[in-house]
This record gives structure tokens, sequence and C-alpha cells, in this order.
């Protein structure tokens, strides 16, 4: 049998709860070299220095700062196990502090509940002598309880939140956030340090209620930590889907310019054909066989809107070249409130997502395109199906999940195509079935009087 004080113990408790928290919480990023090295020598480090850290005191304010001398020594060993930045040691530091203190509060509630242990400090904080037994069924009982709650809540709330922060492209924008998050969690802290060291005789209502209190607390810093990753992460797709959009214009531009000469050419190539042949009395059969070459590279799609004969005669060439048959009955006439470049774009991206869909079937009895505009009443409507192979994942926001590995815009296709159609108050519908992927927008002319 060994005695020693409860809050010296669980020092070394609180750093092991602690450190498997924050390593749950950093191990999407960029690791160093010798990485299990590093992680056993910061685990003794931590645990080292911890256990040399004095206690002079049994009380609130001293033990809090404790806690959190604690708490930066873990902090810091982690900028020597992995290469992140200090603001991003900062953010997932204090996410995994949180994790552990929700934990521990959720103990703490129930132990008071179930009576698991006596002492008026929790059997964690205090100045009496532990007794270490293995013949004391109430003492694993009470480990027991203490490991299954604390696995249910790093897996809980990882599942929760910690999979939105932990990324390995993590950048902190609203760094001041994060601060006063922090600061949340330092006066959460040391609230349950005052309520633990309330003299005896208090009311056992107010345990709980301290308990619940900072439970509230710690789901609100996680929830703003997640709210800042989500806030990147609709930030850089703000900025991807800009980016394609000013990509679009100049692609616009120069396609206006390119698809006019081509025309030109074609249109005095033709006559030229035609006189040369008359000329030297080429055969008729043969003069046609020419013309209809230079045909497939002139305009031919008319659909009542310049933007989209320009761009419906761009993606056909690229069809005629890989054997993708394109069919367009388009009435587009009543497309005019869509800016030009914003309907190049639409209907460029509309395309470009068939065309990829197509090219990997093999039966080119299948590798076809069928556009559909027509007006319907007060409407607009688009129609888009084609044929695709595998399986489609619809993701939250209604789009299909790329299946695309490689870095870059992929993904961002469908996703402009929904920014445009909600630009101008249309909607969007996504479907597939049978191997037919079907794409319909509809757009009120009411709302865009």
């Amino acid at each position: 049998m060994y005695n020693l004080t409860e809050l010296f113990v669980y020092k070394f408790v609180f750093i092991a709860e602690l450190l498997v928290a924050m390593h749950l919480y950093f191990f999407r990023r960029k690791k160093r070299s010798l990485y299990p090295l590093r992680i056993a020598i910061g685990a003794v480090i931590c645990l080292g220095l911890g256990g040399a850290y004095p206690i002079a005191s049994y009380s609130a304010w001293y033990s809090s700062v404790m806690f959190f001398v604690l708490f930066t020594l873990c902090a810091l060993s982690f900028a020597f196990i992995y290469d992140a930045n200090a603001k991003q040691i900062f953010f997932l530091s204090v996410a995994a502090y949180t994790t552990q203190h929700f934990a521990h509060e959720l103990y703490a509630l129930l132990a008071n509940a179930f009576k698991l242990v006596t002492s008026s400090t929790m059997g964690m904080y205090g100045d009496a002598p532990i007794s270490v037994a293995l013949d004391n069924s109430a003492a694993w009982v009470n480990i027991l309880v203490y490991v299954e709650i604390y696995f249910a809540c790093y897996w809980l709330l990882y599942k929760l939140f910690g999979k939105k922060v932990n990324k390995e492209e993590m950048q902190i924008k609203n760094f001041h956030v994060v601060v006063i998050a922090a600061l949340i969690l330092v006066v959460d802290i040391i609230l349950n340090a005052v309520s633990v060291y309330v003299p005896e005789g208090y009311s056992s209502e107010y345990t709980y209620l301290t308990s619940v209190y900072n439970l509230i607390c710690c789901s609100l810093i996680l929830y703003i930590q997640v709210s800042l990753c989500v806030e990147q992460d609709l930030r850089k797709e703000l900025e991807t889907v800009s980016v394609l959009f000013h990509e679009s214009e100049k692609r616009f531009k120069q396609s206006e310019e390119n698809v006019n000469l081509l025309n030109l050419k074609c249109h005095d190539l033709k006559h030229q054909i035609r006189e040369y042949a008359d000329k030297i009395s080429i055969e008729k059969e043969y003069v046609k066989d020419l013309v209809d070459i230079v045909d497939i590279y002139d305009s031919s799609v008319k659909t009542g809107n310049a933007a989209l004969d320009l761009i419906l005669t761009e993606k056909s060439l690229f069809c005629h070249r890989n054997k993708i048959i394109l069919t367009c009955l388009a009435d587009c006439s009543r497309l005019k409130f869509i800016s030009d470049a914003d309907l190049y774009s639409l209907f460029g991206n509309i395309v470009d997502n068939a065309t990829e869909a197509v090219m990997k079937i093999a039966d080119e009895g299948k590798r076809s395109i069928n556009v559909i505009v027509r007006n319907v009443d007060a409407f607009v409507s688009i129609e888009v199906d084609n044929y695709f192979s595998g399986e489609l994942i619809f993701g939250l926001d209604g789009l299909p999940k790329t299946d695309k590995l490689e870095e870059g815009y992929h993904g961002f296709g469908l996703k402009s195509i929904k920014m445009i159609t909600e630009k101008y108050g249309g909607d969007l519908n996504i479907s597939a079935n049978d191997n037919i992927f079907s794409l319909s927008i509809l757009f009120p002319l009411s709302n865009l009087a």
C-alpha cells in the first residue's frame, strides 16, 4: 500500500488525458522526423516537469494556475512533435483542453449523482492521501466508469467537432475569436476549481448546476472553433469560385474572338473550294465532302442567344473530336436576363461535367449528351442528361461528390452552376438513376422583371 495526495496523483492523470486529446486533434498535421521517438520524449518531459511542479497550496487559484502551466507544457511539446505554427498549435490545443474538460465535467456530474466518490474534492484536487489497493472493488468500478466516460466523450466530440477542425490545410483568420474562446475556457476552469474547493455543507444542487454550466461552456467553445473552420472552408470555396468566374470571363472573350475568326475563315474557305472546283472541274461528290469537313468547324448552333451559340459551338467541336454526340434543342430567346459571361460559365460547366462523365464510358452508343432549353409558361427550363459509369455519392448540399484525387479546382463546376442558378433566382435539381445523370434548372421570369 502506497499513500499519495489526490492532487499530486491527478497531475499525472491530467497530463495523460490532455496528451491523448491533443494527439486526437493533431494527428493530421504534418509530423516531424522521428515522430514516434518525439512522442515518447514529449510525454516523458511533460510527465517529468509536471511531477516536479510543487504543490504549495490546495486552493482554487493555485490549482488553476498549475493546470494552465501543465497545459502550456503539453502545448509546447507538440511544437516539438508536429510541424505547425503557433496559431495552429494554440487553436488545436484549446480544442483538446476543452474536450478533456468536457469529459472531466461529465465524469464529475455522474460521480456525484451516483456517489462514486465521497471526497469533497471529487478525489482529484484535495490533500487527502490516496490508498492504492488492488482488492478495492469500489475503486475498480470508479476507474471503469472513468475510462468509459472519457473514451465516449473523446470519440463523440471528435466525431462532432474534431473532424472539422483537424485539417492539414487549416489556417486561422479570425484569431481574436480563438482567443475569446480560450478566455471562456479559462473562466470555466477557474469556476470549476472554485466550486471544487467550496467548504463542506454546500448544496449538492450547486455541484450539479456548476457541472452542467461547464458542459455548456465547453460545447460553446467547440462550436465557436468549428464555426471558424466552416467559415474558412466557405471563404476558400468563394475565392476559388471567384477565380473560376474570372477565368471563365477571359475564356468567353477569347473564345468569342476565336470562333468569329474561325467562322469567317470557314466561310471564305468554302467559297474558295467551290471556286477552284469550278476552274479545275473537280467531282461534285469530292467537293461536297470537302465542304462538309469545313462545315464541322463552322458555327451551326443557333439558339437565339449569342453567348450560348458560342459555348455550344465550342463544345460541339470538342464532342466531335471525342466521338460524343451532343444534341441541343434550345430556345434561349428568354435567357437574356443572364449576363453573357454567366451564361457562358453556366453552360460551359454543365457540358464539361457531362463530357467528363461520358468519356469514361466504353460503349460509344451511350456517349451522348442531350441539352434542352425551353419556355414553360413564366419559366425557362434547362434540362441536361447523359450516361455515366460507376456510382455517385451526394453530399449534404445536394451535389455529387467529386471522385477526383488531384489538386486543383475539381468539384467546383457544379458549385459554380449552383451559384449562378441561385444568383438569378433559379432552382437546381440533380438526380442519378439507372446510370443516367439528370440536371434541371428552372428560372422564374416573374422574379426578374
